[in-house]
């Protein structure tokens, strides 16, 4: 916590005079005076993904058996990239080769 009030903040608030503003209409404010270009600021955005992330629920009948389904998550597959409001996705000028990583966790 120390980290984010004491450096991450102020660095972040030394950069808002060069950020571009982005509004409900798109691009609202470039900044102006001596410095004339924009900061752009690139994200990263990671989401991870189970095979048995839904959970199934049912009523069986008494007369029947219910199907048995793996135990825990099941298999990871993590996907990350890079993401920014001025551009989008981070990929190469023509668009053929993209910053994004497929990862697939297991116990081996």
């Amino acid at each position: 916590m120390t980290y984010h009030q004491d450096v991450f903040l102020p660095a972040w608030e030394q950069l808002r005079p060069t950020l571009c503003k982005w509004g409900d209409t798109g691009l609202e404010f470039i900044p102006t005076g001596p410095m004339m270009c924009c900061t752009v600021m690139w994200h990263h955005d990671e989401s991870t993904f189970y095979t048995n992330y839904g959970h199934n629920i049912c009523w069986v009948h008494h007369s029947k058996h219910a199907m048995l389904y793996a135990e825990g998550e099941g298999v990871l597959l993590m996907v990350a990239d890079f993401v920014s409001a001025n551009y989008g996705w981070l990929h190469t000028l023509d668009g053929t080769l993209q910053d994004q990583m497929l990862f697939k966790a297991g116990k081996a």
